[in-house]
């Protein structure tokens, strides 16, 4: 079965078409573009009239890609910036009549499952431990913990992405400490309060933490040095906290436009990459890892999965390789 996805984003927006049997997942088409379809709603509540624009641009040339590929099922889902802005109805209107199709709007729990649906399949699951798996996106943060790398026992979404951070903490060229310091203090205060439902201390072992979504893909990218990016071999890559500080503080010494100019990250990420790895630093902290598994597949893989008829997959449990 040919299946499509569609991620829209608050920073980017992903496509993924896919063949996908019993037994096999290969990726036939995957694209991102950056649209920063988020930029600008904390101060406004509304989605610009400019993003906008470069939205429906990307989501022209994405159906004709679904009409070049044909697949047999297609499901769009849009994130954080069309859950909180107040014109998302207008946005949605004119998406569907571009695509020919609805686009969903998934609440933050939905968007949690999805992300634990999608990831799974492409890790080790052979790991006896249970899962705490982290998306840094660009309007949301999502956790979400599995006993059994199936179902959820706790999740949740919180109002912080790196897109929003970006606008509201880091406004200089060139961070200063006072900068820093003020973000890491409002991500640790939305973050302690989440997680003292997960009651991690009472999980029979300490979770396999494990990270998926732009920030942790582009922390891998660098972490491994890649000149272009590689998502087989940032599939299962594991990042020390260290590595991820001395990182950061490396990029703290660059320009935004510096950080673009990367090899490995993609088009816009230097822009906001630091928010997003301050929000995993303090993570980090808050559960006492040192280190975090990185995985490419995650809420587009999942929207994807999503479509199939679960009898399809109900012996789709190995990993799997992307072609």
């Amino acid at each position: 079965m040919k299946a499509a996805g569609i991620d829209l984003g608050s920073n980017s927006f992903r496509l993924l078409v896919a063949e996908i049997t019993a037994r096999s997942f290969q990726t036939i088409r995957k694209e991102l573009e950056t649209v920063r379809l988020g930029k600008g709603l904390i101060g406004t509540r509304k989605l610009a009239p400019e993003n906008m624009a470069r939205s429906f641009t990307v989501l022209r040339i994405f159906k004709d890609i679904l009409l070049a590929h044909k697949p047999t099922s297609v499901r769009a889902c849009g994130t954080a910036a069309l859950r909180y802005a107040e014109n998302s109805a207008e946005f949605l209107q004119r998406a569907a009549e571009i695509l020919d199709m609805e686009v969903e709007v998934l609440n933050g729990k939905d968007e949690a499952l999805l992300n634990l649906y999608g990831a799974r399949f492409f890790m080790d699951t052979s790991i006896n431990r249970p899962l705490l798996l982290m998306d840094v996106g660009g309007g949301s943060t999502e956790l979400i913990l599995s006993q059994d790398w199936i179902t959820a026992i706790e999740y949740v979404s919180l109002p912080i992405g790196a897109v929003g951070l970006t606008e509201m903490y880091l406004k200089n060229e060139i961070v200063g400490p006072g900068e820093i310091t003020a973000i890491n203090r409002a991500i640790k205060r939305t973050l302690a309060e989440a997680l003292v439902q997960f009651s991690l201390n009472t999980l029979p072992a300490r979770p396999h933490i494990a990270a998926t979504g732009g920030t942790a893909t582009a922390l891998a990218a660098i972490d491994l040095n890649l000149r272009e990016y590689d998502e087989q071999r940032v599939q299962g890559h594991v990042i020390a906290k260290k590595r991820i500080t001395d990182i950061f503080d490396r990029l703290c010494r660059m320009t935004p436009s510096a950080r673009n100019c990367m090899p490995g990250l993609e088009k816009g990420r230097g822009e906001i990459i630091l928010a997003g790895v301050s929000i995993y630093r303090v993570l980090l902290d808050l559960i006492g890892s040192s280190k975090m598994e990185v995985s490419d597949a995650g809420l587009l893989e999942g929207i994807v999965l999503s479509t199939m008829p679960e009898e399809n997959l109900k012996t789709f449990t190995i990993r799997h390789e992307k072609q």
